[in-house]
C-alpha cells in the first residue's frame, strides 16, 4: 500500500475506537489521538480553491504518494467521504486538500497536518496493558526466565511482594 494511506490499511471505528492493519487483528486505539483527529475533521472548512490543474497536485503534496489519505466510513463500512491532505500552508493556519477523484486543490482550515497522525497501526494503538480498576485486582504474578514475582493485596492500601510487606511510603 502507499505509505501515505491511513484508511483502509489503518481502520478506526466506534464502540471504543479500534485500529488494525488487517482483519481479524484489531487493537484498542489511543483515545486522545482519535479525539484530536475527529475534532480536526469536524472543524475542517474548505476555503479558497488554489488550483484546478491535476499537474499541480504534487506542488501541494496532495497525491497518493505524498499526501495523507483519510476515508470515513459508517458502521457497515460504506464510504461516507474521503480526501487527500497535503502539506501545511505557509501561514500555518491552512492545509492543502484535494478530493481523490478531482484535480482541484483547496485551502482547508480547522485541522493541521500533525492532527492527522501517521498511517501506522502503532501510532494509533493504546499502550495501556490492562484496563482493570486497581480496586478489582487482588494479586499479580509475573513469571520470567529464571524468576517469579507475586504481588498480593493484603488490605485496602497495603501490598506484599513475594510474601514481604511493601512500605506504603515508597
Amino acid at each position: 500500500p502507499p505509505r501515505s494511506t491511513l484508511f483502509p490499511y489503518t481502520t478506526l471505528f466506534r464502540s471504543g475506537w479500534k485500529v488494525g492493519a488487517a482483519e481479524p487483528v484489531f487493537y484498542a486505539a489511543e483515545s486522545n489521538s482519535v479525539n484530536t483527529l475527529m475534532t480536526g475533521l469536524k472543524d475542517l472548512q474548505l476555503d479558497d480553491e488554489i488550483s484546478s490543474r491535476a499537474d499541480r497536485a504534487s506542488d501541494y503534496d496532495v497525491t497518493a504518494a505524498s499526501g495523507i489519505a483519510v476515508r470515513l466510513e459508517d458502521a457497515k463500512g460504506t464510504q461516507l467521504v474521503q480526501g487527500l491532505f497535503g502539506k501545511q500552508a505557509r501561514d500555518m493556519a491552512h492545509i492543502y486538500f484535494r478530493y481523490p477523484d478531482k484535480p482541484n486543490v483547496y485551502l482547508g482550515r480547522g485541522v493541521i497536518r500533525g492532527d492527522l497522525g501517521r498511517a501506522e497501526v502503532n501510532f494509533w494503538r493504546d499502550r495501556h496493558l490492562l484496563d482493570i480498576p486497581e480496586a478489582k485486582i487482588q494479586s499479580v504474578r509475573i513469571d520470567g526466565k529464571g524468576f517469579s514475582t507475586e504481588v498480593v493485596k493484603t488490605s485496602t492500601d497495603s501490598w506484599s511482594v513475594n510474601g514481604k510487606p511493601v512500605d506504603p511510603s515508597l
